[in-house]
């Protein structure tokens, strides 16, 4: 038997992934900018790189369950 989409859930978790995507690129953008000013110390390098770790698992995370709705289950 094939569940239906909830259309809500999807459209939220929908939402949540392009959020998710537009905090990454932010968060990107800023450190390459801090890099090349030489205003990012080895410390906050290193927070950078557990945030955008953590980021990009919780993308694919998303882009998992919407994936599962989207094929019903």
């Amino acid at each position: 038997m094939v569940k239906k989409m909830n259309t809500d859930e999807y459209v939220a978790w929908q939402n949540l992934y392009t959020i998710r995507l537009d905090r990454l690129r932010a968060v990107v953008i800023q450190a390459i900018f801090d890099a090349k000013q030489g205003l990012l110390t080895s410390k906050e390098a290193s927070d950078t790189i557990t945030l955008v770790n953590e980021e990009v698992r919780d993308i694919i995370e998303c882009g998992r369950l919407i994936k599962r709705l989207k094929e019903g289950g």
